[in-house]
């Protein structure tokens, strides 16, 4: 029963990258950029992750909690080298994975075929859907 449901979706799917290849106003020489949404999650758990050792360095200083003076400065000298070296990491992450995610989303827009293209889960499954306007 789902047999023929999967091969016209198949078929559908194959046809419809046939004629975006046939499509003169689509360019033929232009690969799918990646979508930066990687660097951009690393990018921003790196940065979040820094940023709270940042905030929280200030704990070291506390004579309650750490009340060896040699103890505390090695608490907070590795809290502010380690927050500020992953802040310095993520950082540059978030803005190499935004550079990309920008080309991304151009090229999405010059292919109008595939970003109609979604994929949903559903009971027992999946659907494909196709999203047109003219």
């Amino acid at each position: 029963m789902r047999t023929p449901a999967f091969a016209i979706t198949a078929i559908a799917a194959t046809l419809l990258t046939r004629g975006a290849a046939a499509d003169p106003s689509a360019p033929s020489d232009d690969p799918q950029p990646t979508s930066g949404v990687p660097l951009l999650v690393t990018g921003a758990a790196l940065s979040g992750i820094g940023a709270v050792n940042l905030a929280t360095s200030g704990i070291c200083k506390v004579s309650a909690l750490i009340p060896d003076k040699s103890t505390e400065n090695v608490c907070f000298d590795a809290s502010l080298v380690l927050g500020g070296t992953l802040i310095a990491v993520g950082v540059p992450l978030l803005i190499v994975g935004l550079g990309q995610r920008s080309r991304y989303k151009d090229w999405l827009g010059r292919h109008v075929v595939v970003a109609g293209l979604s994929l949903a889960p559903v009971p027992g499954g999946g659907a494909i859907g196709w999203r047109a306007s003219f």
